[in-house]
């Protein structure tokens, strides 16, 4: 991992860089992919990382795309949710792989989505095709989601939050959740959206926790489906 950063002077992201990769990005490098640097999810990369290192940022987005070079922003003129087919296949694909992991859903089981964009509606998709009609919640209802918590059998995230915000599913929440429940991060929010979530891959996209729970949280599912 640390050669590849060292050797690439353009590197695609596609999802925020983390923390954890700070130190590997070197002096005037080039990112292209979903940066995000003045939203939710990447500003502290942009403010911790990339202004110290003059990176150049090609921030893609449904609603506007931008460049940063040396401070200075510029608008790109790229078309506005071209990228939106890409974030629906996440959430379906996300649902795809994790449920036929969980060896399939039913409709005796409680699904809840927390979201209402377009990985949302991709995971929607999904379960309308086998059936299953999920509680839907989102931040305005937050605080009844969490009371019924304890209820879900499978809990999936589509939304991204700002670095150090409050998480959307705390510890407790986790520990009132019964041991045979999923939580499927389609928004692959690691650590933030889902308190203490790891980052799981295509080939290896599952773990549990010390309680039973599965955790699905794969950062690029949309491949799946190209």
């Amino acid at each position: 991992r640390e050669s590849l950063f060292a050797w690439a002077d353009v590197i695609y992201c596609i999802k925020v860089p983390q923390p954890q990769d700070y130190q590997y990005f070197r002096k005037n490098q080039t990112l292209v992919g979903w940066i995000h640097p003045f939203g939710a999810s990447g500003g502290h990369f942009r403010e911790y990382c990339a202004e110290p290192k003059n990176l150049r940022l090609f921030d893609i987005g449904n609603e506007i795309s931008i460049r940063i070079t040396q401070g200075k922003t510029e608008t790109l003129n790229t078309p506005r949710d071209f990228l939106k087919e890409n974030h629906i296949f996440a959430g379906y694909a996300s649902m795809m792989q994790a449920i036929m992991l969980r060896g399939g859903i039913t409709q005796n089981d409680r699904v809840a989505v927390f979201g209402s964009g377009n990985v949302a509606y991709g995971v929607l998709k999904y379960l309308l095709s086998k059936g299953i009609e999920p509680i839907l919640r989102r931040r305005s209802n937050v605080d009844l989601m969490r009371q019924e918590f304890q209820d879900y059998d499978i809990f999936i995230n589509t939304v991204e939050i700002a670095q150090g915000d409050a998480p959307i599913v705390t510890f407790e929440m986790l520990d009132s959740m019964k041991s045979t429940g999923w939580i499927i991060d389609a928004a692959a929010d690691t650590g933030r959206a889902i308190q203490g979530t790891r980052a799981t891959k295509i080939g290896n996209p599952i773990y549990q926790d010390d309680r039973g729970h599965t955790f699905y949280v794969v950062d690029n599912s949309s491949s799946l489906l190209y």
